[in-house]
C-alpha cells in the first residue's frame, strides 16, 4: 500500500508578493481546512487573472483556480500563486509561508478480484476497508485499456497473462494500488478494420468517407496538417500545397478493439501562399534602452516582439529598456492577420551592458521551431541574476529544476510553459508563454523542447560577418539565386527545410570568401509550398521563408 500523509495543522507566518508586469492584475489567496484533518482548500482572491498556476512548495502543482491539497511530510512550505490574464500582458505572483507541524498516516487497504464471463470478457470488483467514502477508481487492465468505473467489465482480444490493477483514492486523498492476475484463454479476436476514401473539392478542401468495417465504432482523424477530426465523415481544408499523410483510427469502446489506416493525399489547388519576410535592426541608446527598427516586408502585417527578458510588444518600431545586464535573444514575428499560416520570424542576440540593474533578477525566454530537428522546439533561456535556481512548469503536470532542461511532450498540446527563478536573496521572478507563441511552432504529435542559453555574439557581430543577404526570385519557380556579401572569410551553412523542420536540400556548407558570394539552387524536385531558407555562421542563424510556385 502507498501511504499518504494528511495535514493536521498549518500556521500562516507571512506572505511575499513576487512581482507584476501590469498593475491591472493582482495575485492574492486565502486557505482553510474543509475536512479536518485531511483536506485544505486554497481560494484565489486575485483580480484580473484568467489562468492560474499553484506551486504548493512540496513539488506538487495545480492549474485550478481554487485547488485542494494535502502534504506528505511536516515542514515549512512556500505556497505560490501565479496569475496570467487572457492576453498574457499581465502576470503577477504571490507566495505565503505555511508550516505543517503534525501528520496522520492513512490506513486505506483492500483487494481486487475478477470473474471470467467467457469469450475473454471479465468483470472486475474490489473490496476496500479503512477508507473514507466516496472513492475514485482507475483500473488498468494490463492490455493498454483503462476504466474509471468501480466494477467495470472488459473484453480481452488476445490470449495471455495480464496483471489488472486498480488505483483507488478515498475522500481524504488516501490511495492504494490493488492488483489481480488474469489468465485469458478464450479471447475473441478483433473484427474491425479501418479504411477511408477521399474526394478533392478544390481550393484545398477534401471530403473524407469512412469505409471502416465493424460495429459501434468511434473515429479519430489526423489530417496531417496539424488538424484533427472526430466525426465519421469529416472535411478538411488545407492552406498549403504539398503531400500530406492522413490517418484514421477507429475503436470499439466495449471490446477494446482498435485499428488504424493511413494514406497520402496530394494538395495542389490551394491559393498561393503570401510573402512575408521578418527583419529588424536596432540602436543602443545607453542605459539599457534600445530602439528597434522594423525592416520586414509584406502588406498589412501584425507584429509581435519578444525581448528575451519577459517583455513583449506589438508595436511596429518599439523601444525597450532592459533592467538587468546580460545576453538576450530578441525575436520578431511578422504575420498576415488574414491568413494564420502566413508568417515569418527573425532572431538576433544582443549583449546588454549599460542597464541600470533596477532589479536583481529577471525571468525570460523565447520559443521557436527547431529547423535542425523536425517537429522539435528551441527555448532560449535569457533569465538574468546571480546564483539563480530554476523551476520550469511544462504545463502538463511535469516540472524541472535544471537551468537548460530537455523535455518530451507525449501529445501536441498546446501547453503554457512557465519559468520561475530565485536568487536566494529575496528576488523571485516568473515568466510564462504559450509553447506555440506567434504560431511558429508546428507540431502534429508529441515533441521535444530543448532549453538553451543565448549565443554569446550579438546582432552587431552578425552584421559584421554578413553585411547583405538577398534571395530571389521569391516566389521561386525552379532556380533560386542567393547573394551573400561577406565582410570576412568564414564557414557558411546554407540549407532548406520544410515548415516542420525537415531538411529537404543542402546548398552550401563550406567557407565563403570575403565579398559577394553567389549561390544557385534548383528546386525543381520539390512540390509547390512554403519552405525555410537557413543561413548559419559561427556568429548567427537567419531564417527566411521561401515560396515555391511552379
Amino acid at each position: 500500500m502507498k501511504n499518504l500523509f494528511k495535514l493536521m495543522l498549518i500556521v500562516f507566518i507571512g506572505s511575499l508578493s513576487i512581482g507584476t508586469t501590469n498593475a491591472q492584475c493582482s495575485a492574492s489567496f486565502t486557505y482553510q481546512i474543509t475536512s479536518f484533518p485531511a483536506i485544505w482548500t486554497f481560494t484565489s482572491t486575485s483580480t484580473g487573472g484568467n489562468s492560474y498556476f499553484w506551486d504548493f512548495g512540496d513539488g506538487n502543482t495545480s492549474a485550478l483556480q481554487n485547488p485542494s491539497h494535502s502534504y506528505l511530510n511536516n515542514g515549512n512550505y512556500w505556497v505560490c500563486l501565479t496569475i496570467i490574464d487572457s492576453n498574457t500582458s499581465c502576470i503577477d505572483s504571490i507566495c505565503q509561508s505555511v508550516i505543517v507541524t503534525q501528520a496522520v498516516q492513512c490506513s486505506l487497504t483492500g483487494s481486487a478480484s475478477s470473474v471470467d464471463n467467457g469469450n475473454g470478457n471479465y468483470t472486475f470488483s474490489s473490496s476496500i476497508t479503512n477508507g473514507t467514502a466516496p472513492y475514485t477508481y482507475l483500473w488498468d487492465f494490463g492490455d493498454g485499456n483503462t476504466s474509471n468505473l468501480s466494477s467495470p467489465s472488459h473484453t480481452y482480444t488476445i490470449n495471455g497473462n495480464y496483471n489488472a490493477c486498480l488505483v483507488v483514492v478515498d475522500n481524504n486523498f488516501c490511495t492504494d494500488t490493488l492488483c489481480t492476475s488474469v489468465v485469458v484463454t478464450a479471447a475473441q479476436p478483433c473484427n474491425i478494420a479501418a479504411n477511408f476514401t477521399s474526394v478533392d473539392n478544390g481550393n484545398g478542401s477534401i471530403s473524407f468517407t469512412n469505409t471502416s468495417t465493424g460495429s459501434g465504432l468511434y473515429s479519430s482523424w489526423n489530417f496531417g496538417d496539424g488538424n484533427w477530426g472526430y466525426t465519421a465523415n469529416p472535411s478538411n481544408t488545407y492552406s498549403t500545397n504539398g503531400s500530406y499523410v492522413v490517418c484514421l483510427s477507429v475503436y470499439d469502446s466495449l471490446s477494446g478493439c482498435s485499428d488504424t489506416y493511413c494514406d497520402s493525399i496530394q494538395i495542389t489547388g490551394t491559393t498561393p501562399p503570401c510573402s512575408v519576410n521578418a527583419l529588424f535592426s536596432l540602436v543602443d541608446n545607453g542605459g539599457g534602452n534600445y530602439s528597434f527598427t522594423n525592416n520586414s516586408t509584406g502588406t498589412g502585417l501584425n507584429y509581435y516582439w519578444y525581448f528575451g527578458d519577459g517583455g513583449t510588444s506589438n508595436s511596429t518600431n518599439p523601444n525597450h529598456t532592459y533592467l538587468v545586464n546580460g545576453v538576450y535573444t530578441v525575436q520578431l514575428v511578422a504575420s498576415d492577420p488574414l491568413d494564420s499560416n502566413c508568417y515569418d520570424y527573425y532572431l538576433a542576440t544582443i549583449n546588454v551592458t549599460g542597464a541600470s540593474s533596477a532589479v536583481a533578477c529577471q525571468a525570460g525566454f523565447i520559443v521557436y521551431a527547431d529547423s535542425a530537428n523536425a517537429g522539435n522546439v528551441i527555448v532560449i533561456n535569457s533569465s538574468t541574476g546571480n546564483n539563480l535556481t530554476y523551476f520550469w512548469n511544462f504545463g502538463d503536470g511535469n516540472t524541472s529544476t535544471l537551468a537548460y532542461p530537455s523535455y518530451t511532450y507525449s501529445t501536441p498540446g498546446p501547453f503554457l510553459l512557465c519559468l520561475t527563478i530565485n536568487d536566494g536573496a529575496g528576488c523571485i521572478s516568473t515568466y510564462c508563454d504559450s509553447i506555440n507563441a506567434g504560431g511558429i511552432v508546428l507540431k502534429q504529435s508529441g515533441f521535444t523542447i530543448n532549453v538553451q542559453a543565448p549565443n554569446a555574439t550579438g546582432i552587431e557581430e552578425s552584421a559584421e560577418v554578413i553585411s547583405e543577404f538577398n534571395a530571389y526570385p521569391n516566389p521561386v519557380k525552379n532556380n533560386l539565386t542567393i547573394e551573400l556579401n561577406m565582410n570576412e572569410q568564414t564557414q557558411v551553412n546554407v540549407f532548406v527545410t520544410d515548415v516542420l523542420g525537415n531538411k529537404v536540400a543542402q546548398i552550401n556548407n563550406q567557407e565563403l570568401s570575403m565579398g559577394v558570394n553567389t549561390l544557385k539552387w534548383n528546386a525543381s524536385n520539390l512540390s509547390n509550398g512554403v519552405y525555410l531558407l537557413n543561413i548559419e555562421t559561427g556568429h548567427s542563424a537567419q531564417v527566411k521563408k521561401l515560396i515555391l510556385n511552379k
